[in-house]
């Protein structure tokens, strides 16, 4: 008896009606989130530049305005604030970040190296060599260089 009753069978026309405006409702969201990105892009250049200056106070605080900006869909804000932790050797918490960074944008191959090199410090060398080779697939040099570089022993 478990179910649940639609009060009738579903047709072919009212099936495309759902899944049109499933996919409407999912092309507003990306637009919404790509509007909030484009806000908060002062902030992302902002972060960047104290960054490449090595100012990795004023890089995370710019890099976290970006965040509250765009309400966490920011994957470059979320990278960079991975970057940021791994240098000053908290890597838990750029793990941290690098996940969020990873799940808003799977195809940077770099992503996945950051990460794996956190892991490596952490001595979680079967998750690490796990990044390595999905940064690898997904064309990061950087991956490269790790696997060939690091001792997985």
């Amino acid at each position: 008896m478990g179910g649940v009753s639609t009060g009738g069978s579903i047709d072919n026309s009212q099936m495309n009606t759902a899944v049109n405006n499933l996919a409407y409702s999912s092309m507003e969201l990306n637009q919404y989130k790509l509007q909030l990105a484009y806000k908060a892009k002062p902030y992302m250049d902002a972060a960047w530049q104290t960054y490449n200056k090595k100012d990795l106070v004023n890089a995370e605080y710019n890099a976290k305005q970006a965040l509250i900006i765009a309400g966490n869909y920011h994957f470059g804000a979320n990278y960079l604030l991975g970057v940021i932790y791994l240098d000053k050797y908290d890597y838990q918490t750029a793990i941290n970040y690098l996940d969020l960074a990873i799940k808003q944008y799977k195809k940077n191959g770099d992503y996945y190296a950051v990460r794996g090199f956190c892991h490596y410090k952490l001595e979680n060398k079967k998750q690490s060599k796990k990044d390595f080779k999905k940064g690898k697939r997904k064309g990061s040099k950087a991956a490269v260089n790790y696997l060939s570089s690091l001792s997985f022993k």
